[in-house]
């Protein structure tokens, strides 16, 4: 099964704010982020499947948290406390890819596990006071990027974007 983070991210590796949202709205990230992950199983941290309460549609949702009672959104959904917990629980579903859409501390768990990144890398810095950021995985020799497409500014997207595949590296 393969585990696949997907993130949008400024050029300072922002990826939100720690009081919650995203600091910008980029309509052509937020349609490829969607497309990918529609009707996909997701893992997602906590506070992150707050902040998304009303975008789940899909039954197979896996919400990372230490906290013990909490309440979800669908029936379907499921509380895992661990990555490989979440794993377990996805391969015995016969779930091929799992998909991990935030937040920073849920990215950094996750990164060990993953088998690829999906990036879209905004070509600008986006000020905010208390950013969390994507795991820094660009100092290790683990990945490699298999794709890269620019989107170019637009009326709707101030800034250029580039839209990047990462696999990790067969280290065997």
């Amino acid at each position: 099964m393969r585990l696949s983070l997907i993130a949008a991210l400024d050029a300072a590796g922002t990826i939100g704010s720690a009081t919650g949202g995203l600091p910008w709205d980029f309509p052509r990230d937020r349609e490829h982020f969607r497309a990918t992950v529609r009707d996909r199983a997701v893992l997602v941290g906590h506070r992150t499947y707050r902040e998304m309460e009303n975008w789940f549609h899909s039954e197979e949702v896996f919400v990372l948290t230490r906290t013990p009672h909490i309440s979800l959104f669908l029936p379907g959904h499921r509380r895992v406390t661990t990555v490989a917990q979440a794993l377990e629980i996805a391969a015995e579903l016969g779930l091929d890819e799992l998909f991990v859409i935030g937040g920073g501390a849920t990215f950094t768990a996750c990164l060990p596990f993953s088998d690829q990144l999906i990036l879209t890398r905004l070509e600008t810095v986006i000020p905010v006071s208390d950013a969390v950021t994507f795991p820094n995985f660009e100092r290790s020799t683990d990945w490699a990027l298999e794709q890269s497409e620019t989107w170019p500014p637009s009326p709707d997207q101030p800034c250029s974007a580039r839209l990047e595949v990462w696999s990790r590296r067969n280290t065997s």
